[in-house]
């Protein structure tokens, strides 16, 4: 073979792995993303919510031991009695209103619900102890 040939040859063949590479980077990368927009995004199954972060959720927002109470109260009056909060990785429903819904869940339910695992999280909110 002839040394232009070869060197024509190999030219192609570094023309073939650059674009390889490439496009190897563009599909990592749109897969990446596709699978963020999936993991992070709102669930049409659940209940409304507050605005949220990816990745963080609503964190931001999520209020204080002392102002718990009425944060949830007013985002109860503006989006309903159950409000789906988005902790992390984690989703968590907030029930508020005139007890209509937790009387729904709690009696009616309740038998779905009570084999729940205990969680960590759970204490910790309950105790009052920031999530950040």
């Amino acid at each position: 073979m002839p040394a232009a040939a070869i060197t024509s040859c190999n030219g192609l063949l570094s023309l073939s792995i650059d674009r390889a590479w490439t496009t190897l980077i563009v599909i990592t990368t749109v897969y990446f993303l596709l699978h963020l927009y999936r993991r992070y995004s709102r669930d049409g199954r659940l209940p409304p919510s507050p605005p949220g972060l990816p990745i963080l959720g609503h964190m931001h927002i999520f209020p204080g031991a002392t102002e718990r109470y009425k944060t949830f109260a007013r985002w109860s009056k503006q989006y309903g009695p159950l409000i789906s909060l988005k902790l992390g990785s984690m989703n968590f429903m907030v029930l508020g209103g005139d007890g209509m819904v937790l009387s729904e869940l709690a009696e009616k339910r309740g038998a779905v619900y009570s084999g729940r695992p205990d969680r960590q999280l759970d204490r910790s909110l309950d105790r009052g102890e920031s999530v950040l």
